[in-house]
């Protein structure tokens, strides 16, 4: 039986990946979009600007009128291929469920340019880059711009002194992380583990355990053959599964 239910793209989603030795004689990477504020910041930002940008067009329409499966998609950029489910049907064999509608969230900017979201590639003409515009979003002046030694009645006694009111000044001017908003930043995705078949004679490993995994996106290289593992999720109480809904 195949689950036709609709999970929110922008959920985050407790996954196991599992590794099937048969078939898979190698080893697999599994990577992850980082679980941490950056990343849930930043698609939050993002939606917030789809919503800036969409909300003339929902006034003008009904609720009718506004796709059924709207939902709010990153595309993660890689230029990796996507995989889909590869299921058994006994006496027919196996086949890959690649049918369904699967298009990622676009806005129109300023200029007439349509431009999507994205997790991997640089803000350009067609895309915006959401951590490099979660980043700006953090980004602090120096306060106050100038420090000085210039102290308000400096000369009125002489327990006021200049050094000190500079001290007071230039010691605080800038946050205690990096004010240009780049913490942490350096890369979207993070290494989950390494699943190694024991068969080659390295100690193996098949299992993940679970994991967080933000807008469900999930790396996996050395996946050269259908059927290579089991992606599980948790099970919840939204519609079957547990998810995490990061938009609230």
């Amino acid at each position: 039986m195949i689950n036709r239910r609709h999970y929110p793209a922008t959920g985050v989603y407790e996954c196991n990946v599992m590794l099937n030795p048969v078939v898979t004689s190698g080893q697999l990477n599994v990577y992850v979009l980082k679980d941490n504020w950056d990343t849930i910041g930043a698609i939050r930002l993002a939606y917030k600007a789809y919503q800036k940008a969409t909300a003339d067009e929902r006034k003008m329409m009904s609720k009718a009128q506004i796709a059924r499966w709207e939902d709010f998609r990153i595309a993660h950029d890689t230029g990796l291929t996507e995989m889909v489910p590869y299921v058994y049907d006994h006496g027919v064999g196996g086949s890959s469920l690649s049918v369904g509608e699967f298009e990622n969230s676009t806005i129109v900017d300023a200029l007439g340019n349509n431009r999507f979201f994205s997790i991997e590639n640089p803000t350009g003409v067609t895309r915006y880059n959401i951590l490099s515009q979660w980043s700006a979003a953090g980004n602090v002046d120096t306060d106050p711009a100038v420090s000085t030694t210039s102290v308000p009645y400096g000369d009125l006694d002489s327990l006021t002194s200049s050094q000190q009111g500079a001290e007071m000044q230039g010691d605080g001017n800038l946050p205690p992380y990096d004010h240009e908003g780049n913490d942490g930043l350096g890369s979207a995705w993070t290494k989950v583990a390494t699943l190694t078949n024991a068969n080659t004679g390295a100690d193996g490993r098949l299992s993940t355990g679970f994991f967080r995994a933000p807008l469900g996106m999930i790396i996996v290289t050395g996946a050269d053959a259908n059927g290579w593992g089991i992606l599980q999720v948790r099970e919840g109480s939204t519609k079957g599964i547990k998810v995490h809904n990061i938009l609230g």
